[in-house]
C-alpha cells in the first residue's frame, strides 16, 4: 500500500510528466517537421533541457523539506468521528442548489434553451465566440467561486458517504453528473479532465486508506481513469470543431497537443516568443497579486500596487494564439508548459518559484499521506496541478481557485471539528486509520 501511494507524491508525478516532455526533444525533426508543418527547434536543444532539469531539481528538493523527517504532525481520532447524517444532507443539499443555479445561469447566458443544444458544435458559435461569451459570464458574476467550492464540497460527500455505506452515495453522485454537466459545458477538455482527476485520487486514497484495494485493481483503476480522460477530450474536441472533427488527422492532433508545446518553450528560452502579460507575473504570481475580491476592494489589488497590469485571463488566452503565429508556428497550438508560461515571468529565476512550489507541494503531499484533513481537502489540487504541468497555458496552482480551495477547506474543517465537539469528541482532521499503516 506504500509503494502504491508514493505514486501519488508529487516528486513522483513531476519527474514523470518532465522526462516524458524532455523525451519529445529526441523527437525526429523530418517526422515532425512532416506533421505539423512547422521547424523542430526542440530537438536535442541544450538550453531547453538544461533549464528544465534545474526546475525539475529544485522542485523535488522542496517536496521533501517537509518529509516526515523535518515535520511530525500527529492528530488522534478521524475524521469519520463525526457521522453526522444531518450535516451531510445539509451540505448535500447546499451543493446541489448551486451548482443547478450555475448551471442555468450558465444555459440562459449561453442562449442554451435545451439539452439538445449543448450538442450542436459550439452549441452554434465559433469556438473563441463561445469562450469569450462564457469566461464573461464567469467573471461578471459571482460564479467565480463555485468551481473550487463544488470541489472541495465533493470531496467531502464522497469520503462521508463511503464511510456510511452505498445508500448514501446518491448525493454525490448527482453532485459529480452537476460538475460534469458544467466541464461539457464549458468546451474546455481541462475543466473534465480536472475533476474526472480529483474525484479519482479522492477514491483511490479512501481504497488505500481502508485496504479495500488491491495492486491489480489500483492499476485497473489508473487504465480507466486514463480512458476516460481520453474520451472526454476526443469528445470535446469533437464538439468544439476541434482537429479530430475538421479531419486534419490523428498523428497532427496528438503532436500538436502533446508534443509542440515543448518546441513553443524552445522558443520562449530563445526570445523568439513572447506571451501576452509576459513580464506581468499573470503566470507566476496571479492568486497572490490578485486574491479574491480584489476587483472589488483595491486594498487587495497587490498587482496595482506594484504597478503591474492584470490582463484577463480570456484576453490572454485568444492573444497567445497570435504570439504563436508571429513565431511562426502553427497557431492552433497555444500550450507552452508551465516551464514556459513561468519563464515568460521571471527568466532563470523560474528554478527558485519551482523550489517554492516543491515546498508548498511537499508540506500538503505530508498531510495527505498522513491523513490530515487539510491534505485530503487540498493535496488533490495540488497533485492535479502538476499534472497539467505538461500542456499548460496557464499556472493552474497559480490561479485564484488554488487561494479558493484553500479557504473552503479550512471552511469544511471548521465543520467538521463543530460535529465533533457537538459530539462530545476531540478535535480531529486524520482518517480512522493510522499514519503508520499509510
Amino acid at each position: 500500500m506504500r509503494n502504491l501511494r508514493t505514486l501519488f507524491s508529487p516528486s513522483v508525478v513531476a519527474l514523470v510528466i518532465s522526462l516524458v516532455g524532455l523525451a519529445f526533444t529526441f523527437f525526429p525533426p523530418d517526422v515532425y517537421e512532416e506533421i505539423l508543418y512547422e521547424k523542430n527547434f526542440m530537438f536535442l536543444n541544450a538550453k531547453l533541457i538544461l533549464y528544465v532539469l534545474c526546475c525539475l531539481i529544485m522542485f523535488i528538493i522542496g517536496t521533501f523539506i517537509f518529509s516526515k523527517k523535518y515535520i511530525n504532525i500527529t492528530t488522534k481520532n478521524s475524521l469519520y468521528s463525526s457521522d453526522s447524517k444531518e450535516m451531510f444532507f445539509v451540505v448535500s443539499i447546499f451543493v446541489i442548489i448551486v451548482l443547478v443555479i450555475r448551471t442555468i445561469t450558465m444555459f440562459r447566458g449561453l442562449g442554451i434553451d435545451s439539452l439538445s443544444d449543448i450538442l450542436r458544435p459550439g452549441m452554434g458559435l465559433s469556438i473563441t465566440e463561445y469562450r469569450i461569451k462564457f469566461d464573461s459570464i464567469m467573471s461578471s458574476s459571482i460564479l467565480s467561486w463555485i468551481r473550487p467550492f463544488s470541489l472541495i464540497a465533493s470531496i467531502y460527500l464522497v469520503s462521508k458517504a463511503y464511510r456510511m455505506g452505498s445508500k448514501y452515495y446518491t448525493m454525490p453522485i448527482i453532485t459529480s453528473l452537476l460538475n460534469l454537466m458544467y466541464a461539457y459545458i464549458s468546451q474546455t477538455r481541462g475543466e473534465m479532465i480536472l475533476f474526472v482527476g480529483i474525484m479519482f485520487i479522492t477514491i483511490i486514497n479512501l481504497k488505500l486508506s481502508f485496504k479495500k484495494i488491491k495492486v491489480y485493481q489500483f492499476y485497473a483503476y489508473l487504465l480507466l481513469i486514463i480512458l476516460v480522460s481520453v474520451f472526454a477530450f476526443v469528445v470535446i474536441d469533437v464538439n468544439r470543431g476541434g482537429m479530430l472533427a475538421g479531419r486534419q488527422g490523428l498523428s497532427y492532433t496528438l503532436v500538436g497537443y502533446f508534443i509542440s508545446e515543448f518546441n513553443r518553450l524552445a522558443l520562449i528560452l530563445d526570445g523568439k516568443l513572447r506571451l501576452p502579460g509576459a513580464g506581468e507575473q499573470a503566470y507566476a504570481f496571479y492568486n497572490v497579486l490578485y486574491p479574491p475580491f480584489s476587483s472589488r476592494i483595491e486594498l487587495l489589488n497587490f498587482g496595482n500596487w506594484l504597478g503591474f497590469t492584470a490582463p484577463g485571463e480570456q484576453s490572454v488566452w485568444s492573444s497567445s494564439f497570435n504570439s504563436v503565429k508571429v513565431a511562426k508556428l502553427d497557431e492552433n497550438f497555444n500550450w507552452f508548459t508551465i516551464y514556459g508560461s513561468v519563464y515568460s515571468d521571471l527568466g532563470w529565476l523560474s528554478p527558485i518559484w519551482f523550489l517554492g512550489y516543491g515546498i508548498l507541494s511537499g508540506f500538503f503531499w505530508n498531510l495527505y499521506r498522513k491523513g490530515e484533513l487539510l491534505g485530503i481537502y487540498v493535496y488533490p489540487w495540488f497533485w492535479i496541478s502538476i499534472i497539467t504541468w505538461w500542456g499548460a497555458f496557464n499556472v493552474l496552482i497559480s490561479s485564484p481557485d488554488t487561494t479558493w480551495i484553500i479557504i473552503f477547506s479550512l471552511a469544511f474543517m471548521l465543520i467538521e471539528r463543530i460535529q465533533i465537539k457537538n459530539q462530545g469528541g476531540r478535535y480531529s482532521v486524520k482518517y480512522r486509520i493510522s499514519s503508520r499503516n499509510i
